[in-house]
């Protein structure tokens, strides 16, 4: 079968309905073979030695007969049944063979006529040949000829009857396919290997806005796909399908009009011949419950913002709450005139309330930086730094954090510099820091490190502590999100600060994420791209 040189519809219907036609084909083998054992001969002669003869040869062969003597006989018993093959003396009284030919095969058109005659009447038989006769045989007769050539006349009869109930099945077959395919409530399209399109059905016409003129012939990028859509994933999803991988996917769509849909589609790599070269997609439109989902999702959304915001404002009263109270207590006591307090009593209360006043502006700068963040207002003052400059300039805020634990450095000399706010950097290092002493026991080491990986630098801070579940990783980082503090063992700050990372991060150009194991630890990393005079003098070393 040459599916190339084939009509499109015809090539469509073909490729859905491969496994019925090949279902057709063994049943009609079945049936040939059925037909061969039951075949039925009629022999026709005047001469009742002949007739016997014939008919003990041809029964002890499987075939069913029957015998007449004349060609009146010989109509009657046609018309009261089928005969795959007629035996015709040419020489009959009141008909002759020759005049027997036409009425018998307007009652049968398929059946296959056989002249018996003598050497002498050969031309006759020829006659009879023109007339429909598909065969002759002389006599006197040679049983093993005359068994043959029915052998031979079977044979060619059931394969002319194979290839007309083949090809009718075929018609039948590809015509309901191709009203099933165009009638279909599912858009569907074929597209060949190098995505080309080379036919959709009236349903993908209405669910794009584009007719299939507009679309035959197309190859990838189709109209149809958004900015969001993976230019690989058709190649990727269809040597998937032919793999017996393919699974079903969702894609986000435009259409004509400029309106989204959604669609699920089912990818089906057709393979010919052994060879991959055509590519079937049955799509359905599920906009409606996409925006269903969608609505769900922002419902859920909502309850949760609402959940957090209503946890964020009773963990900010008592962020608020437990300084206040003791810079409202210590000042009290300061101002009592009845004590007098010694210098160094002055100064310890002075230094708490300093410590709390400090604890306030955090929670006052956290939350006004991460109302910049989410307001696209966070402004940055970059310029080129080593990291070295920028632990330097937190330097003390990192040592007054980890006065209970082992702060180790780890800084390359020959680390490239970053095009960065040096503020903005320290803080996140500052952020991670703290993060990792709630999270780690006294006296246990937390690591800085910092390394080069191509056009970036990728600095971590990592603790020893108790570690993150799994299921939890991808929520550290989210707003108002908090855990148990090793420590304390209750939830502490605003569950801000890793968020303000993820943040001033992302507003670099970089990329923040934490590895975890239960037991053992967690390990924050984000990247930073190095400066551009960095890559000048990279690329000018390289050329």
């Amino acid at each position: 079968m040459r599916v190339i040189d084939k009509p499109k519809e015809q090539l469509l219907s073909e490729l859905l309905q491969m496994h019925q036609r090949i279902a057709q084909l063994e049943k009609i083998v079945a049936e040939r073979k059925r037909m061969a054992k039951k075949a039925s001969i009629l022999i026709v002669d005047d001469d009742e030695g002949t007739r016997s003869s014939l008919a003990m040869a041809l029964s002890k062969q499987g075939y069913k007969t029957e015998t007449a003597g004349t060609g009146q006989e010989a109509l009657k018993k046609a018309e009261g049944r089928f005969f795959n093959i007629a035996l015709l003396d040419i020489r009959l009284p009141g008909m002759s063979g020759i005049e027997l030919v036409a009425p018998l095969k307007k009652i049968h058109p398929e059946m296959v006529v056989i002249i018996v005659t003598g050497y002498a009447s050969v031309e006759t038989a020829v006659q009879a040949l023109n007339l429909g006769a598909s065969g002759y045989v002389t006599k006197p007769l040679n049983m093993q000829q005359v068994l043959a050539l029915v052998k031979d006349t079977l044979e060619k009869q059931q394969l002319i009857a194979d290839k007309q109930r083949a090809e009718e099945a075929l018609r039948e077959s590809e015509q309901f396919n191709f009203n099933l395919v165009e009638q279909s409530p599912h858009p569907i399209l074929v597209m060949k290997t190098d995505t080309t399109l080379v036919r959709v059905n009236p349903a993908l016409e209405q669910l794009t806005g584009y007719s299939a003129s507009e679309l035959t012939g197309l190859k990838a990028p189709y109209p149809w796909w958004t900015e969001e859509t993976p230019k690989d994933k058709i190649g990727r999803d269809f040597r998937a399908a032919k793999d017996g991988k393919g699974e079903r996917f969702e894609e986000k769509l435009r259409n004509k009009s400029g309106e989204i849909f959604w669609v699920e589609i089912i990818p089906t790599a057709i393979i010919l011949n052994g060879e991959h070269r055509y590519n079937l997609v049955i799509s359905t439109d599920i906009t409606e419950r996409k925006q269903a989902e969608e609505k769900v999702r922002e419902a859920e959304t909502l309850r949760e913002l609402d959940r957090l915001r209503n946890e964020l404002v009773a963990n900010i009263s008592h962020e608020i709450r437990t300084p206040l109270a003791s810079i409202k207590g210590f000042a009290t006591t300061l101002l009592q005139t009845d004590v007098k307090w010694s210098e160094q009593e002055q100064s310890e209360f002075l230094t708490a309330i300093d410590q709390e006043t400090d604890r306030l502006t955090r929670l006052i700068s956290d939350l006004l930086d991460m109302s910049r963040l989410e307001g696209g207002a966070l402004k940055l003052d970059k310029d080129n730094y080593q990291i070295a400059e920028i632990l330097e300039l937190v330097n003390d805020s990192l040592l007054s954090l980890t006065e209970q634990h082992q702060l180790q450095v780890i800084v390359p000399e020959d680390l490239p510099s970053v095009f960065v706010d040096a503020m903005r950097i320290g803080q996140v290092l500052t952020n991670l820091v703290e993060n990792a002493t709630k999270f780690s026991l006294t006296g246990s080491p937390i690591i800085i490190e910092a390394e080069p990986s191509d056009e970036w630098v990728i600095l971590s801070v990592t603790d020893m502590g108790e570690g993150i579940p799994p299921e939890l990783l991808d929520r550290v980082f989210d707003r108002f999100y908090q855990t148990e503090s090793i420590a304390t063992g209750r939830k502490t700050g605003t569950g801000l600060g890793l968020s303000i990372c993820r943040g001033i991060v992302e507003a670099h150009g970089g990329k923040i994420w934490m590895e975890s194991t239960a037991g053992e630890g967690s390990k924050f990393s984000f990247k930073l791209p190095v400066s551009k005079k960095e890559k000048e003098v990279a690329q000018n070393s390289n050329h």
